[in-house]
C-alpha cells in the first residue's frame, strides 16, 4: 500500500511539473518573451549564429524601433565581413549617441530624419527596412568585393500599392522581394508604411546573411568546376582581333555603356 501511494505521489508531482512547465511557457508566449511558432526555428538558427543581439534576445512581438534594427543590421555586416566596422567620422546626430547607429550611417546604410536628428526611439517601416537591407548587402559586396546583389533584374515585379512606396525605396523593395527576402502581406501588397515586430526583423536579418553565404558558395563551386580554358576566358571576356578591327578611344570607353 506504501509503494503505491508513493508511486502515485510521483506520478502527480510528474504531472504538476509538467503541467506548470506548460503553463510558465504560455505565459512567456503570452508576454511576448517566446518567439512565435512561426518564427521560432529561425529565431534559434540566427541565436545560434550571433545574429540576435541580447536585447532583443526575449522581446519578439514588438514593433522594432529605428535604433534597434540599426543594432540588428550593423551586427549582421559585422558578422558577414568576419571584422568590426571601425567609426571615423564624428556623430552627426543630436539625440543619439550610438555606436552600430554612426557606423550604419558612416556605411550609408541609414540616415537621419534630419541632418541632425535620428528619432532612434520610432517604430521604422518596412520601406526604410528594405533600403536598409539592400544598402547593407551592397556594403558587404563591397567589402568583400562579390557581386550579391549587383545588377538585379526585378523587370514585372510591381505591387497593388506601389503608389504608396517612397520613390528612395522602390527599387530596393523591388530587389529584395526578387532575392525571396521580402515578401509581400497578400493581394499583391508589399506595405511600405507598415511596422514590423522584432522576430519579423530578426528572420529579415537571417536571411540576407543565409543568403549571402549561399550565394558565396554557389560562386565558389562554380569556379571549382571551371577548367583553365574557361578561367582565362573569364579574365579575358573580349577576345579583340586588332588586325581587322580598330577602335577609336572614346569607342572604347564606351564599351558596356548602353
Amino acid at each position: 500500500m506504501r509503494k503505491f501511494v508513493i508511486l502515485v505521489l510521483v506520478v502527480l508531482f510528474s504531472f504538476s511539473n509538467g503541467y506548470m512547465a506548460d503553463i510558465e511557457a504560455a505565459d512567456n508566449y503570452g508576454r511576448g518573451t517566446e518567439p512565435s511558432i512561426w518564427a521560432a526555428k529561425e529565431v534559434n538558427e540566427a541565436r545560434n549564429k550571433g545574429l540576435l543581439i541580447s536585447e532583443l534576445d526575449g522581446n519578439f512581438r514588438t514593433n522594432i524601433s529605428r535604433e534597434q534594427f540599426c543594432k540588428l543590421i550593423v551586427n549582421m555586416v559585422e558578422k558577414t565581413i568576419s571584422d568590426e566596422v571601425e567609426i571615423n567620422i564624428e556623430n552627426p546626430f543630436d539625440d543619439v549617441d550610438d555606436e552600430d547607429i554612426i557606423k550604419a550611417n558612416q556605411l550609408g546604410i541609414v540616415n537621419g530624419v534630419s541632418d541632425t536628428e535620428f528619432a532612434p526611439n520610432k517604430d521604422i517601416k518596412r520601406q526604410e527596412i528594405a533600403a536598409m537591407m539592400m544598402r547593407a548587402a551592397r556594403v558587404i559586396d563591397e567589402m568583400r568585393s562579390t557581386m550579391y546583389v549587383l545588377d538585379i533584374n526585378t523587370e514585372g515585379i510591381s505591387f497593388a500599392d506601389e503608389k504608396d512606396i517612397a520613390s528612395w525605396a522602390i527599387k530596393d523593395i523591388k530587389a529584395l522581394n526578387k532575392l525571396k527576402l521580402m515578401k509581400g502581406v497578400g493581394k499583391n501588397m508589399i506595405e511600405p508604411m507598415g511596422k514590423a515586430t522584432v522576430e519579423q526583423s530578426i528572420l529579415l536579418s537571417l536571411r540576407l546573411f543565409n543568403g549571402y553565404l549561399d550565394f558565396i558558395k554557389d560562386s565558389e563551386r562554380i569556379l571549382a568546376n571551371l577548367d583553365e580554358k574557361d578561367l582565362i576566358n573569364l579574365k579575358n571576356p573580349i577576345d579583340f582581333d586588332t588586325h581587322y578591327t580598330t577602335f577609336s578611344k572614346n569607342e572604347i570607353y564606351n564599351i558596356g555603356d548602353k
